[in-house]
């Protein structure tokens, strides 16, 4: 006989489970919302055609973690970006940001939204340039797909690297330029025809491999070529053949050399690290898989990303890589975390030991790719891949940063900290609209951004009668506000422009003339030789700009107002539907369910013991 008590407890976990999936439910649909209204992208006055990804930053130590900037490249898809729902026209591609999630330059226009992997800071011709893949795109900048690219500081185009020549076809995973900018590391996918052996199952088939080059930047030379089917047997191979026959049996994911010239590779697919012969392409040791060199001493990893060496010398050495634990739905541990280990070749048997690990923060599996970036303070930054997640470790372990996209709808292949400095072509932008109701009330709002420029700390707003700016006026000076700054002055400004100003005061750029944009329906007449402004109050004075000299004005009565009536700058507030909106109501509905339900069966059970 089943006590009343159990099934009250029955019940009452039958409802907290229904209420798990409602809430569940409810958090998917808050994603979807998300997306479906672009609340999870940024969105701004003056560049309405860039929407970078928004972050999540959950931690962020300002003192510990290093300075620099954020360089992802976002994407939705390794081939054709799917289309959106909404208009946002400039989503993927290559992406600055600084350590609070701020954008700081949005490559997307100039690489026509195109998916771009591997961005970062290179040293090339002496100086700190950007470099990137640009990944075969059939639809969307053809004639530059499959390419690896430079770009100077003001973001113009240095340099365009072929990846690969037929047959042999370009890979997303290496685009690194090493010997002080003097040759380029990259990889090469290949497909030959081959009998594949696995666990003494012959057949025959297509074998996916992989080399990789060193190329003579100035003369494409190839100084060094290496195919993997030489050199690791298909048998090492952990994963079965595709549907479609062909069996990827190293995937192969970086390249990296070390001073004394020979090479590091990661074979995902072998969960292997090798070290190849810089002389003849040889393997000289390998660290992991079915055959590894190397004793383990209390430590595993599978399906592991950007090997890069640290240190060298005659007797150890000493690597970096992100250990995934996962190769896509097969996981082989709890949680993914970069591994520092040390290498004891000179031993025998030689024996591999892990110095440091740090685990991903949410204790998740990042499932495909990833990166680790030892930082020069000796902090480590993190690149986990999925919704770009990424992360900062002091070198004892402590998170210093956290943070991922808002939503799921984009991702990053690697993650990238750098300082870097530049210096656009291309001009500020500004855009000004008029609010409010006479012109004793009337506000002018700059919105005010400068794609790419790292050194701008104020802006300086000037408003003018016409758009010759032969009587302008300084009205204002702000500090620079994240990518896009908003400055509000009183009184209406029929024309307007800014410029841009380093910390020390010196000039960087200037927008155009600007008409200000009145509200609709709204007109403004002005009386001869009064623009409007009589009462705008300068926060400089004696203000020089490179030609144009503006002296001090005293401040001057309100002039009487000539305008129609201005509409109110508008209360437009996003209601998104969090999980959090709908916990607490939904709670209260199923415990008072499970209430009357146990009430209703406790009343039962007793009415059927009392005719008894």
């Amino acid at each position: 006989m089943v006590s009343p008590v159990t099934s009250i407890a029955s019940i009452i976990i039958i409802f907290a489970s229904i209420e798990g999936i409602f809430i569940r439910f409810a958090a998917s649909q808050n994603q979807t919302i998300l997306e479906k209204t672009g609340a999870d992208l940024a969105t701004f006055v003056s560049r309405p055609d860039l929407k970078p990804p928004l972050f999540n930053i959950t931690v962020y130590d300002k003192d510990a973690a290093s300075p620099g900037y954020w360089f992802l490249a976002t994407y939705t898809s390794l081939t054709e970006p799917p289309q959106r729902h909404e208009y946002m026209p400039y989503q993927i591609g290559p992406h600055i940001f600084d350590n609070r999630g701020n954008l700081v330059w949005s490559g997307s226009v100039a690489f026509n939204q195109s998916t771009a992997t591997d961005f970062k800071v290179a040293l090339y011709d002496g100086k700190a340039h950007l470099s990137l893949i640009l990944m075969p795109n059939s639809k969307r900048c053809n004639d530059l797909a499959g390419c690896g690219f430079i770009l100077d500081d003001a973001y113009g185009l240095r340099l365009k690297f072929p990846m690969a020549e037929a047959p042999d076809y370009p890979n997303m995973h290496e685009f690194r330029i090493i010997n002080d900018g003097r040759s380029v590391l990259l990889i090469v996918g290949m497909t030959t025809p081959r009998n594949v052996s696995d666990d003494q199952r012959p057949s025959a088939g297509l074998i996916g491999s992989n080399g990789f080059r060193e190329i003579d930047i100035a003369t494409g030379k190839i100084l060094f070529d290496w195919r993997s089917l030489q050199h690791i047997e298909v048998s090492e191979s952990m994963v079965e053949p595709t549907t479609h026959g062909i069996k990827d049996y190293l995937h192969l994911n970086s390249v990296d050399k070390s001073a004394k010239g020979d090479y590091l590779i990661s074979g995902r697919y072998t969960n292997c690290i090798y070290k190849v012969s810089g002389k003849d392409g040889s393997i000289i040791w390998r660290l992991g898989g079915t055959k590894s060199s190397f004793t383990m001493d209390g430590f595993g990893f599978s399906g592991q990303h950007d090997a890069r060496f640290l240190e060298e010398n005659s007797t150890h050495t000493v690597i970096s890589f992100l250990n995934n634990h996962a190769i896509e739905s097969h996981a082989t541990g709890n949680y993914s975390s970069v591994m520092i280990v040390a290498l004891q070749t000179s031993a025998s048997p030689m024996t591999a030991i892990l110095l440091r690990q740090y685990n991903r923060p949410d204790m998740g599996l990042s499932r495909l790719r990833g990166n680790a970036q030892v930082l020069p303070n000796s902090n480590l930054f993190v690149g986990w891949s999925d919704n770009g997640y990424i992360s900062e470790f002091t070198e004892d372990g402590r998170c210093v940063l956290e943070a991922r996209f808002l939503s799921p709808r984009m991702t990053s292949y690697r993650a990238y900290k750098f300082n870097f400095t530049a210096f656009p072509k291309d001009p500020p932008t500004l855009k000004t609209y008029a609010y409010g109701a006479p012109n004793s009330t009337s506000l002018t709002v700059f919105y005010v951004s400068w794609n790419g420029a790292t050194e701008v700390a104020f802006w300086n707003v000037y408003g003018s009668e016409s758009s010759d700016f032969g009587s302008s006026k300084l009205l204002g000076k702000a500090p620079k506000s994240g990518f896009e700054t908003m400055i509000t002055v009183a009184g209406y400004v029929p024309w307007a422009w800014a410029e841009a100003i380093t910390a020390n005061g010196s000039f960087l750029g200037k927008t155009l003339s600007t008409q200000t944009a009145l509200p609709l329906g709204s007109y403004f007449p002005l009386e001869q030789g009064d623009c409007g402004m009589g009462a705008l109050r300068p926060t400089i004075d004696d203000h020089e700009s490179h030609g144009n000299k503006f002296p001090a004005e005293k401040n001057e009565e309100l002039s009487k107002a000539h305008q129609d009536q201005f509409h109110k700058i508008p209360d437009i507030r996003v209601q998104s539907w969090a999980p959090i909106s709908i916990e607490v109501p939904l709670t209260i509905i199923v415990l008072a369910s499970a209430f009357i339900a146990c009430s209703a069966f406790c009343i039962s059970r007793t009415r059927r013991h009392n005719k008894k």
